[in-house]
């Protein structure tokens, strides 16, 4: 396998590692929060869901790039 196709292995591994993680996150099965002094869990999920969704969206057009070998 050359580099570019590699590197298009990865980045499409990478794609659907965070499509998975974000419906993890919409059926509530995992929460990214922080905790506050009193214990509670303030949700950052869609916050995190908005930063993933953005990221794939970058690594979408990078791998539409190297498809096309347009770099």
């Amino acid at each position: 396998m050359r580099w570019r196709e590699d590197m298009i292995s990865r980045l499409k591994d990478e794609i659907e590692y965070l499509q998975a993680t974000i419906r993890i996150m919409h059926a509530d099965t995992a929460t990214i929060g922080n905790a506050s002094p009193s214990g509670r869990l303030t949700s950052l999920n869609d916050d995190a869901i908005a930063h993933y969704e953005r990221t794939i969206e970058a690594l979408q057009k990078i791998v539409t790039s190297l498809e096309a070998k347009d770099y």
